[in-house]
């Protein structure tokens, strides 16, 4: 169990620098007069683009690995 939860932090940490570093969330502060602020946006259009995105570079990947498969095997007959 404790070894689940610590893989979890670690995802978490990841998924975290992974976004910020995308622009999927935003962080704005404000010092104000009753105390700070903070506000934390997530674009999830972002995600969403971005995730499809990856989801065709995987797709043409197999296919392009299919395709040497294919001709590494009629090269080999």
């Amino acid at each position: 169990m404790r070894k689940f939860l610590g893989f979890l932090v670690i995802l978490v940490v990841v998924l975290g620098v992974i976004g910020f570093s995308r622009g999927w969330f935003t962080y704005a502060s404000q010092k104000g007069s009753g105390g700070t602020n903070m506000e934390l946006h997530i674009d999830d259009q972002k995600i969403k683009a971005d995730v499809k995105g990856a989801g065709e570079k995987v797709k043409q990947g197999v296919q392009e690995l299919e395709k040497d498969a294919e001709n590494a095997l009629h090269t080999k007959k």
